[in-house]
């Protein structure tokens, strides 16, 4: 591992994963390229003297971002429905696709947030300049069908270990565990086992146990881990990929908890149950 990489995965472990508690990420999974995703952004928060990956998001405007709410928990105020995101020691910063950060000017949050119940938990952050070179993704206005198979995809810690933390890009699955380089863009495949509180079997009952709001999967080559909260899940319509859900938090066995491997779900906010809420920004 190089010395940048080393410095990095141990930032990740001292302060990523210290400060982002809620915050789930991918290990394993497929390689694939920014310019596959162009729309999918790094939110950074900056814990002095560095900025560190804590979230994933997408870019859904031109001067839009959705991510997790809990990605934006250690910024003050979050709850407020506008918020300032100018504090130097505290701040969020949006890094897109071709490297280049953004910083922002509001973060807005659903009245109804609350993370334990799993209601509400998206935030759009909206940047202090539009990107006007790169087409947003579309949302979902409906939820996907149990069975289906969509894609994840985040950046977040890479690596099977869970003492360290290597932030890539990836989409992710149950079964490879392999450590991957700094910066490289992966995605998984997520099975869909329970939406709008319909479960696809009893088992996927007993592992999901979700309320209608959220959409649960398992992965099928790949797991989360810290740094994906807030990342797409995605299903392809014609040539467009289009988000459904939006990372919320991960359950999972003792044994998948230690190996990467087992009955491990995450599960997802529907972007559907929020249209009100986002049709406020999508598109602009």
């Amino acid at each position: 591992m190089s010395r940048a990489a080393t410095a990095l995965a141990v930032l990740c472990a001292i302060l990523g994963l210290a400060a982002a508690p809620h915050a789930v990420a991918i290990t394993g999974g497929q390689a694939t390229s920014a310019g596959t995703f162009p729309w999918i952004v790094q939110v950074q928060q900056n814990r002095a003297p560095a900025w560190f990956t804590a979230c994933t998001g997408t870019l859904i405007g031109p001067r839009f971002v959705l991510t997790a709410a809990h990605c934006t928990q250690l910024f003050p105020d979050v709850g407020q429905p506008q918020q300032p995101a100018g504090d130097p020691l505290m701040g969020i910063r949006v890094v897109l696709s071709d490297g280049v950060a953004r910083r922002l000017l509001h973060v807005y949050v659903p009245a109804d947030f609350n993370y334990e119940a799993g209601v509400g938990d998206v935030a759009v952050l909206q940047l202090a300049a539009s990107v006007r070179a790169i087409a947003p993704v579309r949302l979902s206005a409906r939820d996907p069908r149990l069975g289906d198979v969509g894609t994840g995809l985040g950046y977040g810690c890479t690596s099977a270990d869970p003492n360290v933390c290597i932030v890539a890009l990836a989409l992710a699955g149950v079964g490879v565990r392999h450590p991957i380089g700094v910066g490289e863009l992966r995605e998984d495949h997520e099975r869909v086992l329970m939406v709008d509180g319909k479960p696809l079997d009893q088992a996927s009952a007993a592992l999901c146990g979700t309320p209608p709001t959220l959409i649960c999967t398992k992965g099928v080559d790949g797991v989360t881990r810290d740094g994906d909260s807030g990342g797409p899940l995605l299903f392809r319509q014609g040539k467009r990929w289009v988000e459904f859900g939006v990372v919320h938090d991960q359950a999972n066995t003792a044994e998948a908890n230690q190996t990467g491997e087992g009955n491990l779900t995450t599960t997802w906010i529907s972007v559907a149950h929020l249209r009100r809420f986002l049709r406020n920004f999508e598109g602009r």
